[in-house]
Parts: C-alpha cells; structure tokens; sequence
C-alpha cells in the first residue's frame, strides 16, 4: 500500500495549512495566511508519517506526542529510514538516558503505540511541550 506523500510548513508566520507534493514545489503550501507565498530560509518543511493518532488526527515530522504519560517527538531517521518517537528521561545516578521507539504501522506492536498516543503540539509551535 501506497502512502500519501503530504507536506506542512512552519514558517515566521506559523503553521500552514497541509499540501501535496505539487504544491509544495509549486511553492503554494508556505504563505502569509492571505494567499501570499512566503519562503524563507528559516521555512521547515515536515512529511505525513502515514500514520494517524488515536484521534484519527495526521501524525507529521515534529509533532509532539503524549504516550503512556511519556512526551515524545517524532523524528525522521536517516539511518533507519523511519520515523522514531524520541525522549529523554533521567536515570537514578541522574544521568540523561535518550530513548528511541520505532513508528511503523507494519508491526503488531506499533499499531498499538499509534492507537495508544495523541497529538499534543508540534515542536515549532509548542516547544515548552519538550521541557521537563
């Protein structure tokens, strides 16, 4: 199965509405909210991970997610060519341990992450929601 290729942008001026890949490289996807185009060199571009939250809501690349009662980010893996729920906690002898959980639908127990957590922001438009 085939999944949809969407695209959202964060730029000076918020979050942006989603947009295909043909809007994207038509530069229709970053704009000012009135229609007007507004690349920048600070504009972030984050890919659809295909999968959704247990609200049904579109999980994408910098979103923040509460799991469990853990908060987590969702990063792209160059390495493992997967998106990742990434976070931190602190051991007993406080030491900062990163922790990484694969996200792909495919397996029996990551579509039981998915079902399990929700969209509580992203991390440009939210980032308090990443700091302990």
């Amino acid at each position: 199965m085939e999944r949809e290729l969407k695209f959202r942008a964060f730029n000076k001026y918020g979050m942006n509405e989603t947009c295909t890949f043909k809007e994207l490289t038509e530069h229709n996807c970053a704009t000012d909210g009135c229609g007007e185009t507004k690349w920048s060199e600070g504009t972030i571009i984050m890919q659809y991970t295909g999968l959704k939250d247990k609200n049904g809501k579109e999980i994408y690349e910098g979103d923040v997610l509460e799991w469990k009662g853990i908060i987590v980010l969702v990063k792209w893996s160059q390495q493992a060519s997967a998106y990742w729920m990434v976070w931190k906690s602190i051991s007993e002898n406080n030491r900062e341990i990163n922790h990484f959980q694969e996200m792909n639908a495919t397996y029996g127990s990551d579509i039981y992450i998915i079902e399990t957590a929700e969209i509580k922001g992203n991390q440009f438009e939210h980032p308090h929601l990443l700091t302990n």
